[in-house]
């Protein structure tokens, strides 16, 4: 392994339905401060700066918009075509 990779964070995943947010606790601590670095997105940031949780606002939305992104603006299913379970015809 590349000595300058380092290994994702290992955290929770949590998703509120009921006010359609997703909050992803990279390490457990204490507020101090919040950055919106985009749109509904939020960085949540210990004393040191450290970042220890990330909230997306309007959740649903804002992941089919980042997987529409990834994919050239093309549903996902459609991307690898030759599977006909994808929704192509026989």
């Amino acid at each position: 392994m590349d000595s300058r990779m380092k290994t994702p964070p290992e955290g929770k995943l949590r998703y509120y339905a009921e006010s359609d947010v997703l909050h992803y606790l990279i390490a457990e601590g204490e507020e101090f401060v919040s950055r919106e670095v985009a749109p509904g997105v939020t960085l949540e940031l210990d004393e040191d700066g450290r970042m220890i949780g990330i909230e997306i606002l309007d959740a649903a939305r804002f992941m089919k918009n980042f997987v529409l992104e990834q994919f050239g603006g093309q549903p996902a299913a459609t991307v690898n075509e030759p599977h006909s379970r994808y929704g192509k015809k026989r």
